[in-house]
């Protein structure tokens, strides 16, 4: 995990705000995944937003009911509090129709995406995390 590519990534990006297919939660989450372990989460998502805008069309594009199951076709559901470096999901942050907004566990927060930039959101109301 190469943290250190995180923290300038976070100096350089800190004030990006979110922009949706360009800067949003899906495309920051798989910039930040390829940073730290050298590949995105989900690449073949990039460019297919039309599933994440209604949430029957996550079902009729992927075959998923909510976000939570299309992410766990992909990654392994973390029991207890996300590592750093997981990927997180909470309603408290700038979110789509699913209700939920993805972001990466940095620790004791989640680093996710605003209007006006990059918010740390307590891990504690980050309502699931992920891993490989």
């Amino acid at each position: 995990m190469n943290l250190t590519a995180l923290n300038a990534y976070i100096r350089e990006n800190k004030r990006r705000k979110f922009r949706f297919c360009d800067h949003d939660c899906l495309t920051f989450t798989n910039e930040v995944w390829e940073i730290l372990f050298g590949h995105m989460w989900s690449p073949d998502w990039i460019g297919r937003y039309k599933a994440f805008t209604r949430p029957d069309a996550l079902q009729k594009e992927y075959g998923f009911k909510t976000l939570e199951e299309a992410i766990d076709s992909k990654l392994r559901r973390v029991d207890g509090i996300p590592p750093k470096g997981a990927l997180v999901v909470t309603s408290r942050a700038r979110n789509w129709s699913t209700g939920l907004a993805m972001g990466i566990s940095v620790g004791g927060s989640g680093l996710f995406l605003s209007e006006t930039g990059m918010v740390n959101i307590p891990i504690e109301d980050c309502h699931m995390g992920w891993v490989e």
